[in-house]
C-alpha cells in the first residue's frame, strides 16, 4: 500500500480547512512574540515614571483606582520591582489602571483585550466565541496531527543521502516545483519549534488537560478561606501589612499581584515571582487571612509539585518568556514558518485546481486523418 499517496489528500484537507485555524494562531502569535519589548513603546502610559522617596501606600492606590473606576470591582493590584514602574490595578472585566505610585495619576488605561496586542491576544486566546478556546486548542491539536504525524512522514526522503536536501531549496526549481520545495524546506525547519508551540498552549486550551497536569503534584491543592471575626464592624487588614508579609517572605521579589478578597470568606490571593525565578511564570503563592493577616498557606516556586511546575514552564515556554530575546525570535520565527507553509500550500492546491479546470474546460483536438 502506497502511503503517501493516502495520506497527501489527508494533509491538503486539513490543511485547508482546520489548518486556517492554525494560521490564526500562528498570525496573532507572531505579532505578539515581541510584546514585551514593543508595547511600551506603543502605550508610552506603561512605561516607567519618575521613581519618589515616598510612594504611596497599596490601600491609596486601591482607593484611587476604585474612585476612577466606580463602577467596575477592583480584581487585582500588579506591582513591578522597578519602582518607577505604574502600578497595574484591573478589574473584574479586564479594564487596566495604569496608576503613578508617587502620585496616583492616571498613565494608562485600557482593557487587557483592547489596544494592538489586546486584540490579538483576544484572537489567540478564543475570547472571540465561547468556545473559541475550544476551537483554537483544536487548532493545535491539528497542528501535531499535520505536522508530527503526517507531514514528517510525507517530508522524511525516501534515500537517507537526500536527507539534508530536505532542508534546502535548488535555486533550479522555478514555478510549482520551487514553491512545493519551499513548502517542504520551511516545514523541516519550523517543525520543531511549532510543535513545542502547540504542545506547550494545549493546558490553556483545554481545562481538563491543566488540571491533570496540576494533579501530577501527587496531592489536591488545600481550599482555603478566610474566617470573618465575630465583629460586624471589623475589617480587613490593610494592603500595606500584607505587603509587610510579602516582604519579609520574599524579598526584593521581581514581580507581585495581590488578589483584593470580595467575599468575607474569600482569603487574600497572592501570586509572587521572585527575584532569582528561572523564567517569568515561576510563581510563588501565599495566601493570607483577610481579616487577620495571618498566613494560611505559603509555597514557593521551587517547592512545588512536578506537575504546576511543569504547567508554569509550558507557558513560559509558549509565550517566548524563556531564553531572553533569543526565545522570542525562535517563537517568532516559528509563527512565520507556519504562515508560509499555509501560503505555499494554498497556493499550491489552487494552482493544481486551475490546471485541472483549464484542462476539462479545454475543447478537444480534433482526429488526425488516418493516412491511406
Amino acid at each position: 500500500m502506497n502511503w503517501r499517496r493516502k495520506l497527501i489528500p489527508v494533509h491538503r484537507w486539513a490543511g485547508l480547512t482546520i489548518g486556517l485555524v492554525v494560521l490564526l494562531s500562528a498570525f496573532t502569535g507572531a505579532g505578539m512574540a515581541f510584546r514585551e519589548q514593543l508595547e511600551p513603546l506603543l502605550y508610552p502610559g506603561l512605561a516607567r515614571t519618575a521613581p519618589c522617596a515616598a510612594p504611596l501606600s497599596l490601600d491609596a492606590l486601591a482607593g484611587v483606582a476604585r474612585q476612577r473606576h466606580p463602577k467596575g470591582t477592583l480584581d487585582y493590584l500588579r506591582l513591578q520591582r522597578d519602582p518607577a514602574a505604574p502600578v497595574a490595578a484591573r478589574f473584574l472585566n479586564k479594564d487596566t489602571l495604569y496608576l503613578n505610585r508617587c502620585t496616583g495619576a492616571l498613565t494608562a488605561s485600557q482593557n487587557r483585550y483592547q489596544g494592538f496586542f489586546g486584540v490579538l491576544e483576544w484572537l489567540h486566546r478564543g475570547q472571540w466565541a465561547k468556545f473559541g478556546g475550544w476551537v483554537m486548542g483544536t487548532g493545535a491539536v491539528s497542528l501535531i496531527l499535520l505536522l508530527g504525524a503526517v507531514g514528517v512522514y510525507l517530508w522524511w526522503p525516501r534515500k537517507p543521502r537526500r536527507f539534508r536536501q530536505g532542508f534546502t531549496v535548488s535555486r533550479k526549481m522555478k514555478g510549482p516545483a520551487f514553491n512545493i520545495g519551499l513548502h517542504r524546506a520551511v516545514g523541516a525547519w519550523a517543525a520543531v519549534p511549532l510543535l513545542l508551540s502547540a504542545l506547550t498552549g494545549l493546558p490553556n486550551a483545554f481545562d481538563a488537560l491543566h488540571d491533570a497536569i496540576v494533579s501530577l503534584d501527587g496531592h489536591p491543592r488545600a481550599k482555603l478561606a478566610s474566617v470573618p471575626p465575630v465583629d460586624a464592624h471589623a475589617v480587613h487588614i490593610p494592603l500595606a501589612a500584607a505587603w509587610q508579609t510579602i516582604s519579609r517572605l520574599t524579598p526584593n521579589a521581581r514581580e507581585v499581584l495581590i488578589h483584593v478578597a470580595r467575599r468575607p470568606t474569600d482569603p487574600l490571593e497572592i501570586y509572587i515571582i521572585e527575584a532569582n525565578a528561572p523564567h517569568a511564570n515561576a510563581r510563588t503563592y501565599l495566601y493570607l487571612d483577610a481579616w487577620s493577616g495571618r498566613v494560611l498557606s505559603y509555597v514557593p516556586y521551587s517547592e512545588m509539585g512536578g506537575g504546576s511546575r511543569l504547567y508554569f514552564w509550558m507557558l513560559s515556554l509558549h509565550t517566548g518568556a524563556i531564553g531572553g530575546p533569543l526565545g522570542q525570535l525562535i517563537l517568532f520565527l516559528g509563527t512565520v514558518g507556519a504562515l508560509t507553509l499555509g501560503y505555499t500550500g494554498i497556493s499550491a492546491y489552487l494552482r493544481r485546481r486551475l490546471k485541472l479546470d483549464r484542462t476539462r474546460s479545454a475543447p478537444p483536438r480534433a482526429a488526425k486523418p488516418i493516412s491511406p
